[in-house]
């Protein structure tokens, strides 16, 4: 028995045909043959027809295959150089920090790559410089205090030696020392 969807395929098909159709004589699935459907049919003057209805495919050829695979590789290749080339000064300014001392002197790193990574360089190497200003400061300051309180200390251990009692003298001589030696 004719299927809803032959029937609704076969209107068309007469309708195209006219007033040569008489009827179908037979349709259905004729999937071995590659066709989805084939009606039979008669003309008016007893000439059978075989119309053979195919439903729309999309066959993609082997090279279009082949193009696409081509084209897949090409822009992961693409991607990864283009991540690595932009990562690239990311990965210094890590390793930069990371290795970073405040006492150890360090080249400025390359303000390159993209804007971001540049700008953190940037402001990378104005820190470093920042913090070794601070360092430099810190030390000669110290050093200004250390040099200003040798003066007193070396009037209070020639006055010590002046001292008669020599237990208090000893003491004081012992203070000086540790004075000294934190200075």
């Amino acid at each position: 028995p004719p299927s809803r969807e032959a029937a609704l395929l076969a209107e068309p098909i007469a309708a195209a045909l006219g007033r040569a159709l008489d009827q179908p004589v037979a349709y259905g699935r004729a999937d071995e043959a590659g066709v989805d459907w084939r009606f039979r049919l008669r003309l008016a003057d007893g000439t059978p027809l075989a119309v053979d209805v195919l439903e729309a495919r999309m066959r993609l050829s082997p090279w279009v295959i082949a193009a696409l695979a081509l084209q897949l590789a090409l822009l992961v290749v693409l991607a990864w150089l283009a991540v690595r080339q932009v990562t690239r000064p990311l990965q210094g300014l890590a390793a930069a920090a990371g290795d970073w001392h405040p006492l150890s002197p360090v080249d400025a790193l390359p303000e390159t790559g993209p804007r971001e990574v540049a700008r953190a360089s940037a402001a990378f190497n104005r820190m470093q410089r920042r913090i070794a200003a601070s360092l430099d400061e810190r030390s000669q300051m110290l050093g200004a205090i250390a040099h200003d309180l040798q003066t007193p200390i070396t009037r209070l251990a020639l006055r010590a030696d002046l001292v008669d009692d020599a237990v208090l003298r000893d003491k004081l001589v012992a203070d000086l020392a540790q004075m000294q030696h934190l200075v």
